[in-house]
């Protein structure tokens, strides 16, 4: 296969770059213009196409019909669209150097800058912040943005290289799948909805605010309300929020689940119509998302003619590994049933096909834990939710007349299992945070957590192992390798990493053990997570762990998902996969992908007990 890497130079002024607009926003523009272009094609050398039009015909040249060429890229999010939607052309392989960098150093700014300087040891040059507000490139200035092109065309080249050998083949596979998934634009969207639905929500939030008695704009910047909340004499501090530049940086705790302000609001309860705008005001992103649909999806009669929408997601954008959103649109955690949601349609003559790895956690956490209770539970199809509740309550308990006991034996089984506390089972529960708000006494609370950890004793078990691989992380020399006898040795366990069994490692950089002192009395053990010293102990890494493993199991579906002939991935969710697919070959894609995502994978066995459930229409309404 053929390697080609690519590297667009495109105008860019005040108020018209990335770092203020989407990718949409930046390349449907009126202003959007293409400078140059540099290309290398394998290992010759590198060279420079001037000229907006002329770059469209060189990627189409290079990149014809049935093509078998690897396109290597530094952020395919940006240059993979120009490449599709500008020059309508498609590589067989999406290749994104950004997207390996964030893999193989997840605590590092996975900029071309920071991983040309931390691995090659050179610098990216800085000459095109000389050709801001610049729409056309004199003769005599086109030499330094050609040698700065170029340079950035060999930096690159050599990171994917160096690195592209770390990397396995099925990582590759899913880093091409995440890049098509946005440039491909499975999606259309519903614009009459959005409409409806926006201006629904704006005349609602209008109607609050009223009531509120406060401007929108003291409701909406958190300087000012904490300043209001203060000055009408009510307790409210800033809690720490470490970052990069600042590790003591404070913050007001003003966020709709942020523990602090519900405490807040259930001491002030007669302040509940300020309480209900701020949290409108500050948290209303049904509206933020549609906006970005109706914009993101805008005709553009070159570049977008039949108003499609595409995902963008980053790979390996959460340290387990999992994707995460971009874009200034997150389209992994729309609520279900909620319009956003059925506003996204499949193209005409196809359907979205939904489906959903059940409860995908809490079964990858019995499994590890190796709980013969939770195990048999998932695998007989017990509602494991009311079990639990039957124990705690000790009287039968079903989803139709015991709503609340049942939510209450869910938030034990997703959330105890990660060590929570009762203090921490409290607050989750008041705070509303998978569900509806419920005030429990402490006592009851207390009483769950220890009904949890004695019935399913194999998981606080399972949590001392998590911390013994703590402390071997911690204290083992760097070459020293140690296979854990853990789950058919599913995880192996390195100096500051955990290898996973699709080849990746989990890493904990700078991990070591924090000693309590006058300003910390918070000891124990604690990793660089990018932005700061985070802490883990046995439950947060089984947390880790869970989460990781879940992430691999959806990723290998995926990667099956993909090889049906005529399904297209639209979208991956951490527990979903959305696929158009035409309306005729629905129903046998969807047996056959609910048969596959029911099948452990290689490296687990019988007794991880998975199910899945979907469904598909013509739009996202699972």
């Amino acid at each position: 296969m053929t390697t080609i890497v690519i590297d667009f130079e495109t105008f860019y002024g005040t108020k018209y770059s990335l770092t203020s607009l989407s990718y949409e926003e930046y390349i449907f523009s009126p202003k959007f213009k293409i400078h140059c272009c540099g290309f290398k094609v394998d290992n010759e050398d590198s060279y420079i196409v001037w000229g907006h039009h002329n770059v469209i015909n060189e990627v189409q040249n290079l990149l014809p019909p049935d093509n078998e060429v690897a396109v290597v890229l530094h952020n395919a999010l940006f240059d993979g669209p120009i490449i599709s939607w500008v020059c309508n052309a498609y590589p067989a392989l999406w290749v994104d150097t950004k997207a390996i960098c964030k893999l193989l150093y997840p605590s590092e700014s996975s900029s071309l800058d920071n991983m040309a300087a931390l691995i090659l040891n050179k610098a990216k040059g800085k000459a095109l912040q000389h050709f801001k507000d610049v729409e056309e490139i004199p003769e005599q200035d086109r030499f330094a943005m050609k040698r700065y092109c170029q340079a950035d065309i060999e930096l690159t080249y050599e990171l994917y290289k160096a690195l592209s050998v770390f990397v396995p083949q099925e990582q590759m596979e899913l880093m091409h799948i995440t890049t098509e998934m946005y440039v491909s634009r499975p999606f259309r969207v519903d614009k009459a909805l959005l409409l409806e639905l926006i201006d629904e929500e704006e005349a609602e939030t209008a109607r609050i605010v009223k009531e509120s008695g406060l401007s929108k704009t003291v409701l909406g910047s958190t300087k000012q309300f904490a300043e209001w909340i203060l000055e009408q004499g009510m307790e409210f501090k800033q809690i720490s929020a470490p970052t990069i530049n600042n590790p003591d940086n404070k913050k007001w705790p003003l966020g709709k689940d942020s523990e602090e302000f519900v405490d807040l609001q259930h001491r002030y309860p007669e302040h509940e119509k300020v309480w209900k705008a701020r949290i409108r005001v500050a948290s209303n992103i049904t509206v933020t998302r549609a906006k970005r649909f109706l914009a993101h999806s805008a005709y553009h009669p070159l570049y977008n003619p039949y108003e499609a929408l595409g995902a963008p997601l980053v790979s390996y954008g959460a340290h387990t590994h999992r994707w995460s959103g971009t874009n200034r649109i997150n389209l992994q955690n729309l609520g279900r049933g909620s319009a956003l949601r059925t506003a996204l349609l499949a193209e005409e003559g196809k359907v979205l096909v939904v489906h959903d790895q059940k409860q995908i956690e809490a079964r990858v956490l019995a499994w590890l834990a190796r709980c013969d209770t939770l195990n048999t539970a998932y695998k007989n199809g017990e509602d494991v939710y009311s079990r639990f509740a039957e124990i705690v309550y000790e009287r039968p308990i079903n989803d139709d007349d015991d709503k609340l006991e049942r939510f209450v034996g869910k938030v034990c089984i997703l959330g105890l299992g990660y060590q929570m506390g009762a203090r921490r089972l409290h607050a989750t529960l008041k705070m509303g945070v998978m569900g509806p708000p419920v005030l429990l006494p402490m006592e009851q609370c207390e009483k769950l957590v220890q009904t949890f950890r004695t019935t399913y004793w194999e998981i606080p078990q399972l949590w001392s192992t998590a911390q013994n691989m703590i402390d071997f992380m911690c204290k083992a020399d760097i070459e020293q390798r140690h296979a854990v006898t853990f789950c058919g040795n599913v995880l192996t366990v390195y100096k500051n990493a955990i290898g996973l069994p699709d080849g990746t490692f989990m890493q904990y950089p700078k991990l070591h053990y924090h000693y309590a002192n006058q300003d910390d009395n918070d000891e124990g053990y604690r990793y660089w997570n990018g932005k700061y010293m985070a802490k883990i102990y046995g439950g947060k890494l089984v947390e880790n762990l869970v989460q990781a493993l879940a992430k691999i199991i959806v990723a290998g579906n995926a990667l099956d998902a993909y090889k049906f002939p005529t399904a297209r991935i639209a979208l991956l969710v951490h527990d979903e996969i959305v696929a158009s697919v035409p309306e005729s070959d629905a129903q046998l894609y969807f047996d056959h992908m609910t048969y596959v995502m029911r099948q452990p994978p290689a490296w687990a066995d019988s007794s991880l007990a998975l199910d899945v459930e979907g469904g598909y229409a013509r739009e996202y309404s699972k």
